[in-house]
């Protein structure tokens, strides 16, 4: 339910940062008394040789970076992607210019004890070479193959799942390349969102609505980073509401189209979509009834809720719909940890995530699939490796789940699904994502033979 809007860019556009490195200050070697004169490295080779060393913090990131970059993303947030970086791939080793665009600007190569990452890395000659761009594009993790991905999901606590699914075909043709807990119905976070969507590209496609349609911020709710600060029943395009709704996972927006589309509704496509266990998904929560619901000052509305069948838990709802509010909710009380993930929340195993995202495919628009491709959930290097990206992820305390609907180049369309659940403890979500990373990287090889 957090916005996701980039933990998962951490390997990806946020890390913009590159690195800075002590110059050489050894002895030019002599021949017979005359000196000979070193070759001096340019800003952007010596930069570019300093990258290692700002990941592992011998080189502090205010010497390194323009104050402009600063500005963008702060020390403090630059120490905390580091720490990330190494965590997933050991020691940084080494950084060294791969090829050079111009005298600005240059591929990187940063080597990890575990991988390597190509950086797009550009310089301002006029401030001292200082970095003013960095863009991690691609993460290459060494000697990695299917049965190493493999072997690492099953480090992780908790349960987990992922799929690889080919799409053959119109309708439920499938060969699945890899699977594991398939079956297996998982929290699933803000990936649920996915089901608003498609009743919305339904409803414009039966004529009801418009994209352009006028609809009002009615609803707002916690972790909205688009529409925290819009005055209530500020007036917004049914468009705009949907591409904040999957690009940045704004809860606002989603309860607003939500209550819109109306919550019988959402849920009869849950059930034309072809959900396995379609009961666990109802009543079909808002987020701000899902925060509401986990308040601890809530305990005894959460045990009667609980305890109740569908009808009375609808019931319930409409009964308490003055509190389960914004305004009531208090995100001190939903912290320390995992909070009633395997009762609170939307559930659905991989394979309906598969069924998900093909009735997107050939039941949605153009609009639908720009609206999924605004957030990639990948770097900019490895959305390159496909022709198409649909992504919507998801995750609070003990819950995360990435979900990709891919084209390659040759035209072969993917859904790739991974999730990981922990009711006892919070999931490392930089940990998962890089799992992820590995895993498309391995489907991008195999799509194209």
């Amino acid at each position: 339910m957090l916005n996701q809007s980039f933990k998962f860019a951490i390997l990806g556009t946020l890390l913009s940062s590159a690195a800075f490195h002590p110059a050489a200050h050894a002895m030019s070697p002599q021949i017979d008394g005359a000196e000979i004169i070193a070759p001096q490295e340019s800003g952007l080779e010596l930069r570019a040789a300093q990258l290692s060393e700002v990941i592992n913090g011998k080189v502090e990131a205010k010497d390194y970076f323009a104050q402009s970059f600063l500005n963008a993303i702060s020390v403090a947030q630059i120490k905390i992607l580091s720490e990330q970086l190494i965590a997933q791939y050991g020691a940084p080793q080494s950084s060294y210019i791969a090829s050079k665009q111009n005298p600005q600007q240059a591929l990187v190569n940063l080597e990890f004890e575990n991988a390597i990452a190509n950086v797009e890395m550009i310089i301002d000659p006029k401030n001292g070479d200082k970095i003013i761009g960095l863009l991690i594009k691609d993460v290459a993790t060494k000697g990695d193959n299917i049965d190493k991905i493999k072997e690492d999901f099953s480090n992780l606590s908790g349960q987990y799942s992922y799929k690889v699914t080919l799409l053959d075909g119109h309708g439920d043709q499938y060969r699945d390349i890899l699977s594991f807990n398939a079956d297996d119905q998982f929290a699933i976070g803000s990936t649920f969102k996915l089901y608003i969507l498609a009743e919305l590209a339904a409803q414009v496609k039966e004529g009801k609505r418009k994209w352009s349609d006028i609809a009002t911020i009615n609803h707002p709710s916690f972790s909205s980073t688009a529409t925290e600060n819009w005055p209530k029943n500020a007036p917004v395009t049914l468009h705009t509401l949907a591409s904040w709704m999957i690009s940045l996972s704004d809860n606002g927006a989603t309860d607003s189209l939500l209550h819109l589309l109306g919550r019988e509704q959402v849920e009869k496509r849950v059930l034309k979509i072809g959900h396995s266990n379609p009961e666990i998904m109802l009543p079909f929560l808002s987020t701000v009834e899902a925060f509401g619901l986990k308040m601890s000052s809530n305990e005894k509305l959460r045990g009667e809720y609980l305890a109740a069948n569908e009808m009375k838990q609808r019931q319930i709802l409409n009964d308490n719909d003055d509190a389960l509010t914004l305004d009531k909710f208090k995100a001190i009380e939903i912290t320390g940890g995992p909070l009633f993930i395997d009762k609170i929340e939307w559930f659905a195993s991989a394979n309906d995530i598969v069924r998900l995202m093909e009735h997107l495919r050939l039941n949605g628009d153009d609009i639908v699939d720009d609206i999924m491709a605004i957030n990639p959930g990948m770097s900019a290097g490895d959305s390159e490796k496909w022709q198409f990206v649909g992504y919507k992820g998801g995750s609070e305390p003990g819950v995360i789940s990435q979900n990709y609907l891919l084209q390659s180049n040759s035209g072969k369309w993917f859904v790739v699904s991974g999730s990981w659940n922990d009711s006892e403890k919070e999931v490392e979500d930089s940990k998962f994502s890089a799992l992820m990373f590995r895993l498309l990287n391995h489907v991008a090889l195999l799509a194209e033979k």
